[in-house]
């Protein structure tokens, strides 16, 4: 997540509107690995999940801030 999160300030922070191409499709690349870390998250056990929430907490801030 801490990649992701690096990712999103480093190729935004000139576009901040998101209105170029190029800025889209990193996000998009961002949003479809935060999507494959909430899959990993969600295939573990309850117990495993629950340790994990801010992992969770943390991805929907980030998908909230970059849609």
């Amino acid at each position: 997540m801490t990649e992701c999160q690096a990712d999103a300030d480093k190729f935004t922070a000139k576009d901040q509107n998101l209105a170029r191409k190029d800025t889209i499709e990193v996000c998009m690349d961002i949003l479809n690995r935060i999507k494959d870390v909430g899959t990993e998250v969600n295939s573990q056990t309850e117990q495993t999940r629950e340790r994990l929430y801010y992992l969770t907490y943390n991805a929907t801030i980030m998908t909230f801030k970059l849609c």
